[in-house]
């Protein structure tokens, strides 16, 4: 047995350890985690942003149910002196679709706090637990007293329909999640994707895409209709305070939703095993250990069979990141992160050690390895937004800072979200992006901070940068106005995630070198939802450079996709 491979299984049954021992008496509630796009996350925003939540309590996601849960039942007790008829619509929707874990403990208030609650809440004329006792529906769902199960069908269909062609995707799947003993948690979710419009596929067909954001895809072969799938599933633990994941899924740090630096939520998901925990009332720490694909990497061939079959192998690939949240007022939390990926050989001790600096460790390890550092605050300002920003450090020498010099290369966030404006349902918020030249690339395709084709930060390209406006308005909870506006601009030079910096340089490379290109992207939506879970959206999209398809009106209608 080689020592990769043993690497491998030791560590294989290090992780099955760890959550075989969920299943102790010191075992706590466990339950599936709420996907980083759901949007239930801009609810509990906006309860951040009153000061009825804490202001950490979604900057690393996902988050379990059971934890949205007991914000969701925090929020109910301020329902009555909060007047925003859209946010107490919203309240008693979002409490419906995580009945299943309504039952949760919260602070239990005084005696007097009781009665004013009481009280206030009369006045209001609805008492929003009564929300808890209506669960939305679901295709199959029951409960035993060891044993909870909800599933549901997902359905979706959109078309983009530009000025030089239509594209038109479909994806059709299932999904579920309950527990085991209110021990165990599990969650699955298998979703299969057609999309045709934009033939034929071959072999650069993933250019096609209309979004490539997706891991397999194929056939490639010139046909006229490509699919693919994507699956998560993944088992849950919570041992003594220690939340614990394994499987396959997406993951996201920092306050912004729109895509963070370090890890965005953006690329496909990959499998993992992550722990979280809250070290002191104002520290919570967190560690992921994840198995990437490396796409479009030097790959071995192994042999090849009489009828010509090429057995393929592709390098191994790793992520391992971990993140620190500090929370010293109740209006401002700042949080450190470091990541590495690595490939080529199997897993490293020294980055399974969730407490070691992993900055020092790839050095220790022969500077072989992409590590990456960042760090993002968030504070809360007047009761009213949502202020954020982040730092990426790729690569630094200090005494070369702002001399055009390549190896600093770095990544710049900024956003404030008004979530509270006097008016009932109306939202709104700008963020502005910058990357560098060559960042998230690396001299060893292997070590590329990406899986498939994604990226696993920045939804921008390096050497750009982007400055967002959006406005986002409900008159009624079931209706919905978007309007997303974007300055964009570009440079061709360490632009491609694939392209690292060539070892013969000794020039210095600026900001938006190479062709600069500037434009303006907007787009418009509408969105209903006539029954619960099923969505009608209408939009149109002005100058989208980055697609096939830059200007189109598209049609999409769901059912919990």
């Amino acid at each position: 047995m080689s020592i990769n491979n043993l690497r491998s299984l030791l560590s294989t049954a290090w992780i099955a350890l760890l959550i075989s021992t969920a299943s102790l008496q010191a075992a706590e509630n466990a339950s599936a985690y709420v996907p980083v796009g759901d949007p239930v996350y801009g609810f509990i925003e906006r309860c951040i942003s009153r000061e009825l939540l804490p202001i950490w309590s979604i900057n690393t996601r996902p988050v379990s149910r059971l934890t949205v849960g007991r914000l969701l039942k925090r929020a109910a007790i301020h329902y009555p002196r909060v007047k925003d008829q859209i946010w107490r619509a919203d309240l008693v929707y979002y409490l419906r679709e995580f009945a299943e874990v309504g039952q949760v403990s919260v602070p239990v208030p005084t005696e007097s706090e009781k009665s004013k609650t009481t009280r206030e809440i009369r006045m209001a004329g609805y008492n929003p637990m009564e929300a808890l006792k209506r669960p939305h529906w679901h295709a199959a769902a029951f409960r035993t007293d060891r044993f909870s199960f909800v599933f549901d069908p997902l359905i979706w269909f959109r078309s983009d329909v530009g000025r030089d062609k239509s594209i038109f995707r479909r994806a059709t799947g299932i999904q579920f999640r309950g527990d085991y003993n209110g021990r165990i948690g599990f969650y699955f979710r298998f979703v299969d994707h057609v999309e045709r419009g934009n033939g034929p596929y071959d072999r650069d067909g993933r250019k096609k895409l209309l979004d490539d954001r997706y891991g397999y895809v194929g056939p490639l072969q010139g046909g006229s209709v490509v699919y693919y799938d994507l699956t998560e599933a993944y088992l849950t633990a919570n041992l003594s305070g220690v939340e614990l994941v394994f499987g396959k899924d997406r993951a996201a740090w920092g306050a912004s939703r729109d895509g963070g630096l370090l890890l965005s939520g953006l690329s496909p998901s990959f499998n993992q095993f992550r722990l979280s925990t809250e070290l002191f009332d104002k520290v919570r720490f967190s560690y992921l250990l994840g198995y990437l694909h490396a796409y479009d990497t030097p790959a071995y061939i192994l042999y090849q069979t009489d009828h010509g079959w090429m057995r393929i192998a592709r390098p191994d690939k790793w992520i391992v990141a971990h993140r620190v949240e500090y929370m010293p007022w109740e209006s401002l939390v700042i949080a450190v992160n470091e990541s590495v990926i690595w490939g080529d050989r199997g897993l490293d001790f020294a980055y399974m050690n969730p407490l070691n600096f992993y900055y020092s460790a790839e050095h220790d390890g022969g500077d072989h390895d992409n590590a990456l550092m960042s760090g993002d605050i968030m504070y809360r300002f007047g009761g009213t937004a949502l202020v954020y920003c982040e730092l990426l450090i790729d690569d630094m020498k200090v005494s070369k800072l702002g001399s055009g010099d390549p190896s600093n290369k770095f990544g710049f966030l900024f956003g404030c979200k008004l979530l509270d404006m006097g008016l009932d349902g109306l939202r709104c918020g700008f963020e502005y992006m910058s990357i560098n030249p060559y960042v998230y690339s690396h001299f060893f395709p292997v070590n590329r901070y990406s899986t498939w084709t994604s990226s696993l930060g920045s939804d921008i390209d390096p050497n750009s940068d982007r400055f967002r406006l959006w406005v986002n308005y409900h008159p009624i909870r079931s209706l919905g106005f978007d309007l997303k506006v974007d300055q964009n601009r570009s440079g061709e030079t360490g632009s491609n995630l694939a392209v690292p910096l060539p070892p013969e340089f000794t020039g210095e490379i600026h900001f938006l070198d190479g062709n600069p290109d500037s434009w303006i992207t907007i787009e418009t939506a509408v969105k209903w939802e006539p029954l619960t879970s099923v969505f009608l959206r209408a939009g149109w999209i002005n100058q989208d450079k980055r697609s096939i398809v830059p200007d189109r009106f598209y049609l999409e209608l769901g059912y919990r996709y």
